[in-house]
């Protein structure tokens, strides 16, 4: 065996193949170059066919270069998340990508140096929410085993890419590596989203990838603008909030409340006006408000209109209420069931119902119906009847009298009586 080829072997999907390792620009790049075992040649010649290669890669390849605008691409991670890098710019994210091979000892390096978790943990999602990190396993010649470092892996690999990295790894089909002309591995790059360039600053260490970002990324004019104003749910509260939306310029942001808050949202706020002053890292101000948060109009209140007795024979009575300040469109629920704010069909006792407005405000109010009202009877003694004096006039006024009695006489021998309704 040549000794280029015993010095330079190393395990690959074949073991008749091996990879060669190539120098690009400044940075170490690995690269696929496979020759048969068989066919090792004299060093002179091993090196002029290095060189044929390195020539055909690099004519061959157009990678897109640093400072340029960077092609618009859709990956699926291993979990199944789809990202754009278009949207994540328009959000406002910077977006770190770290395209990589699973069998490049310089990718299984850098992935373990903690730079881009770094930059995941800190600015990502779970962090100030800045910034994007994106894994990309840019050979399309090797499969998903490889990401796992299984012994199913077709293609090399250095380990286990997948375990304990926090951020986002998509194993490319081809399409990123396309439209990137990536020739070697690894490749480090950061698009800033004012202008969607793309940058390479190299393997840097965290720091270095975030002062990297504020040399390079142009700011963008800072946005503010209101998301959702919550009133006070109850009159006098402090349930109120208000909920603000940022971006461009260049964050951090500081937040400068009237109330003296220094919060991107207020929570738990009493009615009344508000301001804030928003400052990035770059300086730019803006000033939203006033902003109001409002009270109801008055203490949700609800007033008995009537009360109806229950009556004899099992007639029910019934009750009905008006619910008036607080936020309007109420609600009734009865301890009943019923939940309209007259209730009918009610025996005597007392009854609960709370009512709801519009924005979850409660006021429980009780009200009674009374016990069945029966009338009384109270007749004078009449005249006695004789020849002299045929008729005679029964007096019963001193009984129960009003609108809602009636009357209705008898007389137990046939007897005529008149004016039998009252």
């Amino acid at each position: 065996m040549c000794a280029p080829c015993s010095e330079r072997r190393r395990k690959s999907r074949n073991s008749n193949y091996f990879d060669r390792l190539l120098c690009r620009s400044n940075a170490v790049h690995y690269v696929h170059i496979q020759i048969p075992i068989k066919d090792c040649l004299p060093v002179k010649k091993l090196f002029l066919l290095i060189a044929f290669y390195t020539l055909c890669w690099s004519l061959a390849s157009a990678q897109v270069p640093s400072g340029s605008v960077a092609p618009n691409f859709s990956g699926t991670d291993l979990n199944g998340n789809t990202y754009t890098l278009y949207d994540l710019l328009e959000e406002g994210k910077t977006v770190y990508i770290d395209l990589f091979a699973t069998w490049c000892p310089p990718c299984w390096s850098y992935a373990h140096s903690g730079a881009m978790e770094t930059i995941y943990n800190t600015y990502g999602p779970n962090g100030s929410d800045e910034a994007v990190v994106l894994a990309i396993e840019g050979d399309v010649s090797t499969n998903i085993e490889c990401l796992y470092g299984l012994s199913g892996c077709d293609g090399g690999t250095e380990g286990d890419y997948v375990t304990g990295t926090p951020y986002p790894i998509i194993e490319d089909n081809g399409s990123i590596n396309a439209v990137y002309g990536i020739g070697g591995f690894p490749v480090i790059y950061m698009i800033c989203p004012a202008d969607k360039i793309a940058w390479m600053p190299g393997t840097l260490s965290a720091n270095e990838l975030w002062n990297f970002r504020a040399s390079h990324c142009a700011n963008s004019p800072l946005s503010t603008s209101v998301n959702t104003v919550r009133n006070v749910k109850c009159f006098g509260s402090s349930t109120g909030s208000i909920d603000i939306d940022v971006g461009g310029g260049l964050a951090p942001y500081t937040y400068n409340w009237s109330n003296g808050l220094h919060t991107q949202d207020l929570n738990n706020l009493p009615a009344g006006v508000y301001t804030c002053t928003v400052t990035a890292a770059s300086a730019a101000t803006n000033i939203l408000g006033p902003i109001t948060v409002e009270n109801p109009p008055g203490l949700l209140a609800v007033t008995l209109l009537e009360s109806l007795p229950a009556g004899c024979h099992g007639i029910g009575g019934s009750l009905s209420i008006a619910a008036n300040n607080g936020w309007g469109n109420y609600s009734y629920h009865w301890n009943t069931g019923q939940t309209d704010p007259l209730v009918t069909g009610l025996s005597a006792g007392t009854y609960t119902v709370t009512v709801t407005d519009d924005l979850l405000c409660t006021k429980t109010f009780s009200a009674a119906v009374a016990n069945p009202t029966y009338p009384t009877i109270l007749m004078a003694s009449p005249g006695i009847i004789t020849c002299a004096h045929p008729t005679t006039q029964i007096d019963a006024t001193a009984s129960s009298s009003g609108t809602n009695f009636s009357y209705h006489w008898e007389a137990s021998n046939g007897g005529i009586i008149t004016d039998g309704d009252t």
